[in-house]
């Protein structure tokens, strides 16, 4: 269930960076981050900690709760919980 919440954040962070049509390292450099991180969060490689979700709010101009909107309903209604986390990233 962790892996999953982590690939969820992550599809949350690239959805709003490219609606805002932002690069990865444009949100890196917004949020002092390394772009490489950037990436790594998008594909579930690393683990967002609450610092780093806070920063990458301000960066995106979206409150924390935006990553987690919907969740509950992705996570409860969706066959993807069977499936690898691997297969989710495409």
């Amino acid at each position: 269930m962790d892996d999953l919440l982590n690939l969820y954040i992550g599809k949350r962070l690239r959805q709003r960076r490219k609606a805002l049509g932002l690069s990865q390292a444009e949100v890196a450099a917004r949020a002092g981050l390394q772009f490489r991180q950037i990436h790594k969060y998008e594909c579930c490689e690393n683990r967002t900690s609450a610092v780093v979700l806070y920063k990458l709010a301000c960066a995106l101009d979206v409150g924390v709760h935006y990553f987690f909107e919907g969740w509950r309903d992705s996570a409860a209604a969706s066959p993807e919980a069977a499936r690898p986390v691997s297969a989710m990233l495409q």
